[in-house]
């Protein structure tokens, strides 16, 4: 069986990593989607944090990037550098993350107002 190459997950950091990981409980599932993540985040040079925080002020800029990088996955898939099944896998992470982060948003808020309604009564 061959070695499995070492991936450096120092890049992994902030509270919407912590979120991605938590949601996802098997190691064997969350180990590709932190790879996958990690080479869609290193392309645009931003941590996981700040994607997310520029997808929730701008989602047109982030709309761009993705579409940015798709292309670049599709352009690599034709000259034959990764195969076409890679291109749709390595976008899978991104949307996991923002989902995890917009839930917790959600249950946030809800938590607020059920505090804001209990002060209330």
């Amino acid at each position: 069986m061959p070695l499995k190459k070492f991936i450096n997950r120092s890049f992994l950091q902030g509270e919407s990593v912590g979120l991605l990981r938590a949601a996802i409980k098997s190691n064997a599932t969350l180990d590709p989607y932190e790879r996958r993540l990690i080479r869609f985040l290193k392309a645009f040079n931003l941590p996981p944090d700040r994607f997310v925080g520029l997808g929730k002020s701008d989602h047109l800029i982030v709309e761009k990037k993705i579409i940015a990088f798709l292309s670049a996955e599709k352009s690599r898939a034709e000259k034959g550098e990764i195969s076409s099944c890679t291109v749709n896998s390595s976008i899978k992470a991104a949307p996991i993350l923002e989902d995890e982060i917009n839930h917790f948003e959600q249950e946030f808020n809800h938590l607020q107002s059920l505090t804001v309604n209990l002060q209330i009564n």
